[in-house]
């Protein structure tokens, strides 16, 4: 009776627990679903006002100065910043600029290599804090100031999950995202048929060419293998004859 019990225990508190790790969550459903780098390419222009903190400037930078700009950062966040000089062509000057980022204790994330007209950093925070951001008229042979257009761009990859989440659970969902979603289910759902198709086609092809190799050794090996047992089956018949040779030639006195 107790080992019935004790099967008992053991049955039940196995579906427990593999019940639990099968268990998926909402939230954990939409970061597998939504957070891949297709989501957020498809996603990119409805998601913008929500994750994304876009700065944009221009602004004139007077000789031998600098401008630096600062943008908070959180961890795995990624930082965009970049500029463009549109100043008109001097022959008092060569326009050209440096640029540099730094994390928020003040070591250098970037820097041009060399000075140059324009520059794109990207970077992920992996310190969270404020980051700075400066453009320098100091590079030898400039003489007058710059007109530059800057941009600065946050954008928080680890709120995808929930700007998703927000309106899936939203009853009264917002008309653009449900065209953004069904489009966006359609589409991920033809990407898989085909992968499927590409899938199952390179394993046929794949089964087609083993066949096809395996054919071609047992081909191989039998005739091999009849050759040696044609080789040694004549081989036998010799040695046979061999033992019992029979002298034919006629002897004197006989018939």
């Amino acid at each position: 009776m107790n080992l019935v019990y004790g099967l008992t225990f053991l049955l039940c508190y196995y579906n427990i627990v593999f019940a639990q790790k099968g268990h998926v969550t909402e939230h954990e459903h939409y970061e597998k679903m939504y957070n891949t780098a297709s989501a957020k390419k498809f996603f990119e222009k409805l998601m913008k006002k929500d994750i994304t903190h876009e700065f944009v400037v221009r602004i004139t930078i007077p000789k031998s100065t600098e401008e630096c700009y600062y943008e908070e950062c959180d961890e795995d966040a990624q930082l965009l910043t970049s500029f463009q000089d549109e100043t008109k062509p001097s022959v008092t000057s060569n326009g050209l600029l440096q640029a540099s980022l730094r994390f928020p204790n003040g070591s250098l994330v970037e820097m041009l290599k060399e000075p140059g007209k324009k520059a794109d950093f990207d970077h992920t925070c992996t310190l969270p804090g404020t980051y700075e951001f400066c453009i320098h008229n100091t590079v030898p042979g400039s003489s007058n100031e710059k007109t530059i257009r800057l941009e600065i761009i946050v954008i928080h990859h680890q709120d995808i999950t929930d700007f998703h989440y927000k309106y899936q659970e939203n009853v009264e969902n917002d008309t653009m995202y449900n065209i953004y979603d069904n489009l966006y289910q359609r589409a991920r759902d033809v990407a898989l048929m085909k992968l499927a198709i590409i899938k199952e086609k390179v394993y046929g092809d794949k089964d087609w060419n083993i066949v096809q190799y395996n054919n071609k050794m047992i081909t191989v090996v039998s005739f091999f293998t009849i050759c040696l047992v044609l080789s040694v089956t004549f081989g036998q018949i010799y040695l046979v004859k061999r033992m019992f040779k029979v002298d034919d030639r006629p002897r004197n006195g006989w018939f």
